[in-house]
C-alpha cells in the first residue's frame, strides 16, 4: 500500500485522469459498468523485461458484516453492526475506489484474493517485490539497512536535488521485530510498535511512504516525514517523523523508484 500511496502523492495523474493512466474508464456496456486497470507483469521476451496488460474490473466488491462491541455506561455491552468491504476500503471523504480497483485487478491477475497474501509463483510478484514496478514498469533501487543506509540516503538526496527539490518516490520498511525495547507495545492483534516521544507510534514489519525531508544540508541531522498508508484513525495517526539514527535502528530497507 505504501508504494501505491507514494506514487499517488508524487504523480496522481498516473492513476486516473492522465493521458495514459493506470486506471481508465468507467465504461458502460449495457448493464456492465467496468474500468480498465493496466499493470506491468514480467515478460522475458520483452526488451524491458515486462509488458503492460489491461484488466477489466467491475466496481463491485466483496462485503462483510462487522460486529463491534461497545461498552455502555450501564455496564451492558451493545453491538454496533456495520456493512463494509472485506478487503480494501473506499476513501472516507470522497468514496474514491481506485485502491479497491487496483486490489481487485491484482486478485484477478493472480487468480484470487488469497493469492495476494500467499504470493504467486507464476506472476513472481514476491521477487519483483515492489508496487512501483507493477504500476509503472520502471526499475527501482532497493537498499538494505543498516549496511547501505548512507548509500540509500545519498541516492535519495541526489534524486531530490536533481528534481529541483521535488519529493522522490520512496518506501521505508521497518524491521520485523524491534527487540527488547522499553517503549515496545503489542496490540491485541499481535502488531508490535514503539512510541517515539511526542511523535507517535512506529510499527514493526510495516511500510511507509516518504512525505517530506528536513535539514537535508545538515549531515547526520536530517529528518524524514513518513506517511502511514493506513487511515488517520490508526493509532499514532498518519504521519511520523524519524531521524537518520532511527532509520538505522528500526528500518530494514529503503526502496527508491
Amino acid at each position: 500500500m505504501s508504494g501505491v500511496e507514494a506514487l499517488a502523492k508524487f504523480s496522481p495523474e498516473q492513476f486516473f485522469g492522465g493521458k495514459d493512466s493506470i486506471i481508465t474508464g468507467s465504461f458502460d456496456t449495457g448493464d456492465k459498468l467496468h474500468y480498465i486497470v493496466k499493470l506491468y507483469v514480467p515478460d522475458e521476451r520483452s526488451e524491458t523485461g515486462n509488458k503492460r496488460i489491461p484488466i477489466k474490473v467491475k466496481p463491485t466488491f466483496v462485503r462483510k458484516k462487522v460486529v463491534k462491541k461497545k461498552a455502555q455506561s450501564t455496564g451492558v455491552d451493545d453491538k454496533d453492526i456495520k456493512d463494509e468491504t472485506y478487503f480494501a476500503k473506499a476513501g472516507t471523504a470522497t468514496e474514491e475506489i481506485w485502491v479497491q480497483l487496483l486490489e481487485k485487478a491484482l486478485a484477478q491477475l493472480e487468480g484470487s484474493f488469497a493469492e495476494l497474501d500467499s504470493g504467486s509463483e507464476d506472476l513472481n510478484l514476491a521477487k519483483q517485490e515492489d508496487a512501483f514496478q507493477l504500476l509503472t514498469g520502471k526499475k527501482i533501487s532497493s537498499f538494505d539497512l543498516p549496511s547501505e543506509l548512507n548509500t540509500a540516503l545519498a541516492t535519495l538526496f541526489q534524486v531530490y536535488n536533481n528534481g529541483n527539490n521535488k519529493l522522490p518516490k520512496a518506501r521505508f520498511v521497518t524491521r520485523k521485530d524491534f527487540g527488547n525495547n522499553e517503549e515496545l507495545a503489542v496490540s491485541e492483534s499481535g502488531e508490535k510498535s514503539i512510541h517515539l516521544k511526542k511523535r507517535g507510534y512506529l510499527y514493526a514489519n510495516h511500510e511507509y511512504s516518504l512525505g517530506g525531508i528536513e535539514n537535508i544540508e545538515q549531515l547526520g541531522k536530517e529528518s524524514f516525514e513518513l506517511q502511514n498508508p493506513h487511515s488517520s484513525d490508526y493509532q499514532g495517526g498518519e504521519k511520523i517523523v524519524v531521524t537518520r539514527a532511527e532509520l538505522q535502528q528500526y528500518f530494514k530497507k529503503i526502496i527508491i523508484g
